[in-house]
């Protein structure tokens, strides 16, 4: 499995919810801690959408018992949930 950073993860995350979640923002307007639902309205196909290509693009799986509002929060904590399940 490749080594990615975290810069490189963020990115990707920011990429999936711009061309795959549909969010009409510009990747460099989206901060790591802004709330996916609270502060760029991603919606609940959004997130169902950047869980499947999370898990293709970092070749996860990503547990239903992980797939909340917790661990869903912000690109931080997107990526900290994948830098955990890539270990």
């Amino acid at each position: 499995m490749l080594s990615l950073s975290n810069t490189e993860i963020e990115s990707r995350i920011k990429s999936i919810l711009v061309e795959d979640a549909y969010l009409d923002l510009e990747e460099d307007s989206i901060n790591t801690t802004d709330g996916l639902a609270t502060d760029l309205g991603l919606d609940s196909l959004g997130f169902t959408e950047l869980r499947v290509q999370c898990e293709r693009q970092f070749e996860v799986r990503i547990p239903d018992e992980q797939f909340n509002s917790v661990r869903f929060h912000s690109v931080d904590t997107v990526r900290d949930l994948i830098l955990e399940l890539r270990r």
